[in-house]
């Protein structure tokens, strides 16, 4: 009796799932780490070679005429695309679903330019098709998002619509999320630190502060979106009360500092993460405030954070696509160019 269609695919994405994990596995390998025997292997390997869902190439060493033993995922199974908006500037990165992303591109533009700009390059990834077919595409923005994606306020993209990037999804038929640029800091940063599964990143950039909370390892966005708005924060300046990211320098890192340090406390927090061009002086100001068992650690400021989590969150959504699409192979075919 033939192998249950049901097991067959099931098989079939554990050993493309395993080859997402890892550069390339010979088959003996994905046998042992699978669990899986060398008949199973062989057939689901020969199977994926005639769908180019994956490729074979020579291991180090190995002498020529040899039949190849290292399969790999083809270079061309998928496009994932990471945008990041700010009023006056636009980047993006795309993304295969294994390997080296293409060079980030940055554009400064106008704030009544962010939107249409950023329809321009979904369509231009998505006719290039660089890592094969565009599925997912992850825009930051400096706002909060809810539960349900929604983009709320307070926005500091002024001009911002979401319907155009909305239809061009739709009409692409490509999955499309946004997510405060805070939060994809912190989950920049956070895989750089696995042991901290309670953790604050604190970013501040043109449009404001904000902090990315990862709380018992999952993120925390609140019921609105609206959690890490640190920036929007009410505070008793010199001239009466104003949000924290509007106060001058020197008031707004000492707000900030016991801003940050009230948190550190109410949240138990494990690692507190600074990402500001005046990370030192907001330092200075915050150690004598925290408990000693909080981590304060300060990242080399980059504009590029946000765009990165947000690459991670793209290729993560693309991923989980591609292995849904392996339960009809013939389908899959124009997915992979």
């Amino acid at each position: 009796m033939g192998q249950p269609q049901t097991l067959r695919r099931l098989n079939r994405r554990h050993v493309v799932q395993a080859l997402l994990d890892a550069p390339a596995l010979t088959r003996p390998q994905l046998a042992g780490q699978l669990g899986l025997s060398k008949v199973t292997i062989a057939a689901i390997v020969q199977e994926l070679l005639e769908h180019q869902i994956v490729g074979l190439s020579a291991l180090p060493g190995q002498s020529a005429g040899r039949t190849p033993q290292a399969v790999q995922l083809s270079p061309a199974v998928g496009t994932a695309l990471a945008i990041d908006l700010q009023s006056h500037s636009i980047q993006q990165q795309a993304l295969p679903l294994q390997g080296n992303p293409t060079p980030p591109t940055h554009h400064l533009i106008s704030p009544q330019d962010v939107v249409p700009a950023a329809v321009r390059m979904i369509q231009e990834v998505h006719a290039a098709a660089p890592f094969g077919s565009l599925s997912s595409v992850v825009v930051s923005v400096p706002a909060p998002v809810d539960a349900l994606g929604g983009v709320r306020e307070p926005n500091a993209l002024s001009a911002f619509d979401p319907a155009p990037l909305l239809a061009v999804a739709q009409q692409l038929q490509l999955d499309i999320v946004y997510e405060n640029d805070a939060n994809l800091v912190a989950l920049a940063l956070s895989s750089s630190y696995p042991d901290a599964t309670t953790l604050a990143a604190v970013i501040e950039r043109p449009t404001g502060i904000g902090m990315g909370l990862i709380l018992n390892g999952q993120l925390y966005r609140g019921p609105q979106g609206r959690a890490g708005e640190l920036g929007n924060a009410p505070w008793p300046g010199k001239h009466g009360v104003a949000c924290i990211e509007q106060l001058p320098l020197a008031e707004r890192l000492d707000a900030t500092a016991y801003s940050l340090a009230g948190l550190a406390i109410g949240l138990d927090l494990e690692h507190l993460l600074l990402v500001f061009e005046e990370a030192e002086a907001l330092a200075a100001r915050l150690r004598p405030l925290l408990d000693p068992a909080v981590t304060l650690t300060l990242p080399p400021a980059s504009s590029g954070l946000p765009l990165q989590g947000a690459g991670l969150l793209a290729r993560r959504r693309a991923c989980t696509y591609f292995l849904e699409s392996l339960s009809n192979l013939r389908s899959l075919e124009s997915h992979v160019a």
